[in-house]
């Protein structure tokens, strides 16, 4: 059976009020990863979040990279050679260059102005 990841967000005074309120509605089969949502005041600390949004992004990128380089290892020997092969290739390559736009991202460069 398929799983799927739900996101929604409940006001509420305490995480087990929270999470009393997702398992009244979904049941109890539902699991519930209840965490506190802190939102960044400023511009800058909002910029770092994103940052780190898009380095867990590259980190994804790279494993679907090296899951199509050792489906590509794995290739029998008759199929090394063929447009399966071509395909793999064509699509790690695209995911480093993806990996790499990414890397070159410098969020470090942004200053924003003070308030006064």
């Amino acid at each position: 059976m398929a799983r799927f990841r739900i996101t929604l967000i409940f006001e509420g005074s305490r995480i087990d009020s929270v999470r009393k309120k997702v398992q009244q509605f979904f049941g109890d089969d539902a699991v519930a990863a209840v965490h506190k949502v802190i939102t960044p005041t400023s511009r800058a600390d909002r910029l770092f979040a994103e940052a780190n949004s898009i380095e867990d992004a590259a980190a994804e990128i790279g494993c679907l990279r090296d899951e199509l380089q050792e489906w590509l290892d794995n290739l029998p020997e008759n199929l090394q050679d063929g447009s399966k092969a071509d395909e793999l290739n064509e699509a790690i390559s695209q995911l480093e260059d993806l990996i790499s736009a990414i890397e070159d991202l410098d969020f470090g460069s942004v200053n924003f102005p003070g308030m006064f």
